[in-house]
């Protein structure tokens, strides 16, 4: 500053000092963040780091963080002062595959500002597989008549990729090759391969042939679930009956009176009792009152 008149002048140097006013908002380094970050990661491992700058010197290392949307559910925190996010629960990608954060730079003065964290959720082989019953009911019938049959197996396993990835396969019950485990477009099936026979399990009426199943994924280490399918296998009149000896020898006098019973034949058959109710009779070649055989039949 100059002061002058006619004869001299004179000057003074004036420092004008401008005072910070906090009229900016905090910005951050990065408004669009992605990560990525595995299921199961326990509490307290750092995701990310968020960093936002303020012009104002008045906010210089005052600046505050906040997690304002995507949230709910507490599976992550951020510190007030750091910025430095970390997870607070262990995230399950079957649950939430990916969150959405909206995070928030507040300065003293409550300007603002704002950054997204985009977290996908990789997966881990955290899933068994699952079949929708641990017990399947399968009726079949001996012989020809279900060969081909089947019954759907639902299975499933909520990891994603190979983790997710099926293959099944009979353990246990099919040591004579009756049965078949494929899949399909739609899924698991269990079927008949080679013909059922009720009477080979010894039983007086349906037969019950229990087999195991499994499903395994292609998972390092892999998982394995199991069911069983219960096999009912219904009888049919397949069976003749047989009398207890080929032959039967009896020696009659020629007097012997009219009724007497010099003889009692025994027939049986391996059919259930529904397909075995039996019924004796003389065979045509019985002529002229000589009696060569008896014939019996099943009446069903």
């Amino acid at each position: 500053v100059t002061a002058s008149n006619q004869r001299c002048a004179s000057s003074s140097t004036l420092k004008v000092l401008v005072e910070d006013e906090n009229d900016n908002n905090p910005v951050f380094e990065k408004k669009n963040n992605l990560v990525e970050l595995k299921e199961n990661t326990p509490s307290g491992h750092v995701v990310t780091k968020l960093t936002a700058t303020d012009k104002d010197e008045l906010d210089e290392g005052k600046l505050r963080y906040i997690i304002v949307e995507g949230n709910n559910g507490g599976e992550f925190q951020i510190d007030l002062e750091t910025g430095v996010l970390s997870v607070a629960k262990s995230p399950d990608r079957e649950t939430t595959p990916v969150f959405m954060l909206r995070i928030l730079a507040v300065d003293t003065a409550n300007n603002t500002g704002l950054a997204n964290v985009h977290i996908i959720i990789l997966d881990e082989n955290d899933w068994t597989p699952t079949f929708l019953n641990s017990t399947f009911v399968f009726n079949a019938t001996e012989g020809r008549a279900s060969l081909g049959a089947g019954i759907r197996l639902p299975v499933k396993d909520n990891d994603e990729g190979k983790n997710g990835q099926l293959e099944v396969l009979i353990e246990e019950g099919n040591s004579d090759k009756h049965f078949r485990l494929g899949v399909d477009e739609e899924g698991a099936i269990f079927s008949i391969r080679k013909e059922l026979d009720r009477e080979s399990y010894n039983v007086e009426d349906n037969a019950i042939h229990i087999v195991k199943v499994a499903a395994r994924d292609s998972g390092v280490p892999p998982r394995t679930g199991t069911a069983q399918v219960m096999v009912i296998i219904r009888d049919i009149n397949d069976n003749p009956p047989k009398f207890e000896k080929e032959v039967y020898y009896q020696f009659l006098s020629e007097s012997a009176p009219v009724g007497i019973v010099f003889e009692t034949v025994k027939a049986t058959d391996a059919d259930s009792a529904r397909n075995t109710n039996l019924s004796y009779s003389f065979d045509q070649t019985y002529k002229n009152g000589k009696l060569n055989f008896v014939y019996i039949y099943n009446i069903d």
